[in-house]
């Protein structure tokens, strides 16, 4: 570890894509950590200014020093601390890069000091996976030396039910997070961002007596296209429409879909109100929007 770092408040992230970046920038400005351990997992560049422009630019949320001070505002300064221990300075907080390790158990992130990863790589969201078995999975970040390990994205699980480990928990910021136990919970989820964005529709829904008794609801999910994303037209790879000039109308059952989200008011709200989703590809970069029917239930029922 480079003295830069000891005894720190350190934050791992795992992943440079977007999620990555973008919680890279929200920590250098909210200072939540005195420290950001970055982890890419392969070469970025051949240099480190490579990786800083990788850093500071994004082709749709456009640059970090206007995310940090606005159009008019100075520009963000990053220092190269230690190139040979891929230390880096971003506004005051340290950021380390580290290249070489891809699956999780690998990463030694206790000799870095690390106790809380963020894994946004999206490649890890099983939490029923241990490390000894073989494959990369979620725990493998616990198995390094963290003590807590948070996925960007939903918990998806082949191996079992999601909620058959007592330390996994879904949360949603404004709805569950109350119910987060530090002395229980080691593997948490952020949810999707149609779930995040329904659950905050659906919650003052359900807790208001004049709404509480919907029957059944029905929403569209507005959807950028995804990395994995196609429209469906065909079944083989070369008939497929481009997803980014497609406008694409699918229809998924409440709890399946290709995109990872889940459609369930009761997955975060133990309530039963079955929300059927269908699901809209638009030609734009990022964006996710909910609209949503209600059916109310009948007086006496």
């Amino acid at each position: 570890m480079n003295l830069n770092l000891q005894n720190k408040k350190l934050l791992g992230i795992n992943g440079l894509g977007r999620i990555g970046k973008l919680l890279l920038w929200n920590q250098i400005h909210l200072r939540n950590f005195e420290g950001i351990i970055v982890n890419c997992g392969r070469e970025v560049g051949k240099t480190l200014d490579d990786l800083i422009q990788v850093i500071e630019t994004d082709s749709t949320y456009g640059n970090l020093h206007k995310f940090l001070f606005g159009c008019v505002g100075r520009k963000a300064e990053i220092k190269i601390l230690d190139p040979t221990q891929q230390l880096l300075e971003i506004e005051g907080i340290p950021v380390k890069i580290l290249r070489t390790a891809r699956d999780p158990k690998d990463i030694n992130w206790q000799a870095e000091g690390v106790r809380i990863v963020a894994d946004c790589t999206g490649n890890f969201v099983d939490p029923n996976l241990m490390p000894d078995g073989g494959k990369p999975c979620l725990r493998g970040h616990l198995a390094a030396g963290a003590v807590k390990v948070i996925t960007s994205a939903p918990f998806k699980s082949k191996s079992g039910p999601i909620d058959q480990n007592p330390d996994a928990i879904t949360m949603i910021y404004g709805i569950n997070h109350d119910e987060y136990d530090p002395q229980k919970h080691n593997v948490i989820s952020a949810a999707s961002c149609t779930t995040t964005g329904l659950a905050h529709m659906i919650k003052p829904l359900l807790e208001n007596e004049a709404t509480s008794k919907i029957m059944t609801a029905s929403m569209t999910t507005i959807h950028a296209a995804t990395n994995t994303k196609h429209p469906g037209f065909s079944t083989q790879n070369r008939g497929f429409r481009p997803a980014q000039v497609t406008l694409a109308d699918e229809q998924h059952h409440p709890q399946h879909n290709r995109r990872g989200q889940s459609f369930d008011a009761g997955d975060i709200r133990d309530q039963e109100c079955g929300i059927h989703g269908g699901l809209g590809g638009i030609p734009t970069n990022t964006v996710s929007d909910n609209p949503e029917r209600h059916l109310p239930n009948r007086p006496g029922r």
